[in-house]
């Protein structure tokens, strides 16, 4: 709404100039109790998008995943070491350096955003929560000898020496190293159980929020440790690096340990509705 300075003996000349048509120029009272108008609403967010999905029925599922790009490499004993699952067949590991990988990105098509996302897959373990063995379970880049890719993200179970704990490890762009820990007493689950597993992430929150939030059946487990924070660093998605579902070490001791069912990747943090 226009509004004009009233000034004294006038008012029937500017009725008249509106009523000619003519225009008054806009001024703003410096007096005038009124609060400004508000700044215009922030563009809506870009919609997510899966970047992967897989069955994980066979070996075809991972080299041509129904979203995604292919180029995905089953290791297991036997070979192509697929199961009875949740809903057909999944992938079972069940020693060390057993696994199924995807590129981060390749021929320009991405499996993965770095920046921010979500990766969520059925699992059922073949072990019980509280035993005595350390187990890897996924992961978004290469473990390396007690160190792992910047930018990446990796989850398992520990063993009693860290109380059978979850793990949760986010490396950020420079190799630094945030240990995030879920309680024993704060999940659990028996052998032979079919789990719901979600992991979010994103380095571009604002200061003091968290990056990384970990779900199982939808419900969100508590972070301790060295939890790491935002705004964050990371790296580019790189076609030499690759996502893990399984062991995250192919040279150590770590076992990869269960079946593995319908993994899907988005582009953005997406908490459970």
């Amino acid at each position: 709404m226009r509004r004009h300075r009233v000034l004294s003996g006038v008012l029937s000349v500017l009725a008249m100039g509106a009523i000619a048509g003519v225009g008054c120029a806009s001024t703003t009272d410096p007096n005038s109790t009124n609060p400004p108008p508000p700044p215009p609403p922030p563009p809506p967010p870009a919609a997510a998008q899966m970047t992967l999905q897989t069955t994980l029925d066979g070996p075809s599922a991972v080299a041509a995943p129904s979203i995604g790009t292919g180029g995905g490499i089953v290791t297991t004993t036997p070979a192509n070491d697929f199961v009875a699952a949740r809903v057909g067949d999944g992938l079972r590991t069940d020693a060390v350096g057993e696994r199924v990988r995807f590129p981060q990105i390749s021929g320009g098509v991405q499996n993965l955003e770095n920046e921010s996302g979500t990766l969520q897959f059925w699992y059922q373990p073949s072990y019980d929560h509280d035993i005595d063995q350390k187990y890897t379970i996924a992961g978004t880049g290469t473990w390396k000898a007690n160190n792992a890719t910047a930018g990446s993200i990796h989850f398992g179970k520990h063993e009693s020496s860290n109380q059978f704990g979850i793990f949760l490890i986010f490396f950020d762009a420079n190799s630094v190293r945030w240990e995030h820990n879920v309680a024993a007493n704060a999940y659990g689950w028996n052998a032979g159980e079919w789990h719901l597993f979600r992991i979010t992430w994103d380095v571009n929150v604002a200061a003091g929020e968290r990056n990384l939030h970990l779900y199982i059946d939808g419900q969100e487990l508590p972070l301790t440790g060295e939890v790491s924070r935002g705004p964050q660093t990371t790296l580019p998605e790189r076609s030499n690096e690759f996502i893990y579902i399984g062991a995250r070490d192919v040279t150590g001791n770590i076992i990869a340990g269960g079946v593995y069912d319908d993994v899907e990747i988005w582009n953005t943090a997406i908490p459970p509705s």
